[in-house]
């Protein structure tokens, strides 16, 4: 009985010692969660999460959930970022870029690097994806060849959603410009133009499944 009692204890500190790694989300248990309430409403990300099919294993799923997501303001960027092997990646429904038949109004995207301010151009591969209006989710098909090719048991890390919007010239400032990160969420707070899920930190890690 004291052996039993004590691998039992030892499973609990294992359990409590180790990193939790979340082996594959949905929406009840979701990989990143935010507060809501601190965002334009087609902006303010509730949660996110990714998921496979092992009926189509070359393809993953991302989703936001957004409190009320519309197609009508222009310019939105509604992402989901990652870190995989060393690599930044994102998904990404793009609102609002109707400038030619190449780039229609509503743009599915996975993205292979960061494109941050000053970093290299990254490759963006155009994708399908659904949008639900009455369940505010945002779902992004990934084929798993625009994103590094994951084979079972990679991770997902540094896992988190943006959503923000642009205006005019900020487009030029690159993917995730931190000029307009300060302009709008520092010093004008009240446009609430942009939102970060989490608002500290990173999700959960996603573990590729197929």
């Amino acid at each position: 009985m004291k052996k039993i009692v004590g691998i039992f204890v030892c499973m609990l500190l294992i359990t409590t010692i180790l990193p939790i790694t979340a082996m594959a989300g949905d929406e009840n248990d979701p990989e990143i969660n935010d507060v809501t309430g601190d965002a334009r409403s087609y902006l303010d990300i509730e949660k996110a999460w990714f998921y496979e099919n092992e009926n189509n294993p070359d393809l993953l799923y991302s989703t936001i959930k957004i409190v009320k997501p519309s197609t009508f303001p222009a310019k939105q960027h509604l992402v989901v970022d990652w870190r995989m092997n060393g690599e930044y990646y994102a998904s990404m429904l793009a609102v609002g870029y109707d400038i030619g038949i190449d780039i229609p109004w509503i743009y599915y995207s996975a993205i292979k690097g960061r494109g941050a301010f000053g970093d290299p151009k990254p490759i963006i591969s155009q994708i399908e994806g659904y949008f639900n209006e009455k369940d505010g989710t945002i779902t992004c098909i990934i084929p798993k060849s625009t994103i590094g090719n994951p084979k079972p048991g990679d991770v997902l890390t540094n896992t988190f959603s943006q959503c923000f919007q642009r205006f005019g010239f900020w487009g030029r400032l690159g993917f995730y410009s931190p000029f307009r990160y300060m302009i709008f969420n520092n010093i004008l707070e009240r446009l609430q133009v942009e939102d970060t899920a989490p608002d500290i930190g990173y999700g959960s890690d996603y573990i590729i499944q197929y």
